[in-house]
């Protein structure tokens, strides 16, 4: 009876180590290793397109803005679920430009999901979400980001997963977007799953001063009173390649596409613009203290 129950157990163990090396499935996470430093490098292109005064097209030069910089996530902490307390340096850079340097602390789910966010600087600005009148702020866009991530089971190769979602009271925006697990590969010994993402984001002008007014200038209440409108962002495509050995992102390569429309209440001015943002991210390195 003992045999007859241990050949039980190693039957059960092959089954297992055989549905996670199935060559055509991924169980998508990251790994937290508190300690390790993520360096990447990234490059960012943002072209100006139509603007749109009252309805009258407004002709500007077709110029694009090109950011190249590089992006070092630290994780300094994992608690018993798995999540990592992050924390991610930014610092991007143009031609003629001075460097823009943002950091953002955050917990984050091996799902890839945002579950709460702690602090966040831009425009020189620091934000601690943990005061109370940061809490409302840090929430919603805690929700906001908590809506992109990877499916809680294993998928196959050609299956795809939905993240569907419709504004309402309780939820600022709305989201329609779609993932598929386009191929698992290897790379140097590690297995590598492409994930490809298309769709559509719509948030409201007033929840965007909710979501960044309390950290950015340009984005405050005093200058967008008495507007109202939308920001439509449409993913035509994003490619991600998720390292499945280390738990890392290992590249995104992402284009898609902005549309604003804004309305003054006052003067009855409505301004329309649309841009073109393509961007590239791609692992520099890893490194552990």
């Amino acid at each position: 009876m003992k045999k007859l129950f241990i050949a039980f157990l190693l039957c059960c163990a092959a089954v297992c180590a055989f549905a996670q090396d199935a060559p055509d499935q991924a169980d998508l996470k990251l790994i937290f290793t508190p300690g390790q430093t993520a360096e990447y490098k990234t490059e960012t292109s943002f072209l100006g397109g139509d603007v749109s005064i009252n309805g009258t097209s407004m002709p500007l030069p077709q110029q694009a803005i090109r950011l190249a910089g590089e992006i070092k996530q630290t994780c300094v902490a994992k608690d018993k679920a798995g999540n990592g307390t992050v924390c991610a340096y930014t610092v991007m850079a143009a031609e003629g430009i001075p460097p823009v340097k943002s950091y953002v602390k955050s917990v984050v789910d091996p799902r890839g999901k945002v579950v709460k966010l702690l602090e966040m600087e831009t425009d020189g600005k620091k934000v601690d979400f943990a005061k109370e009148k940061n809490r409302l702020a840090g929430a919603t866009l805690s929700q906001f980001l908590n809506q992109a991530g990877y499916p809680d089971k294993p998928v196959k190769v050609g299956e795809g997963w939905k993240i569907n979602t419709v504004k309402s009271a309780k939820n600022p925006f709305a989201c329609d977007l779609v993932y598929i697990l386009e191929s698992i590969y290897e790379l140097n010994g590690d297995r590598i799953a492409r994930v490809v993402c298309t769709g559509t984001v719509e948030v409201g002008l007033d929840e965007a001063v909710r979501l960044l007014g309390t950290s950015s200038t340009m984005m405050s209440g005093d200058v967008l009173s008495g507007m109202n409108g939308t920001a439509r962002i449409t993913v035509d495509k994003d490619v991600s390649d998720v390292n499945l050995t280390k738990g890392v992102l290992r590249s995104e390569d992402m284009k898609c596409s902005l549309a604003v429309n804004i309305a003054d209440e006052t003067s009855g001015l409505g301004i329309s613009m649309n841009a073109a943002l393509e961007s590239v991210v791609q692992l520099a390195g890893l490194s552990s203290k």
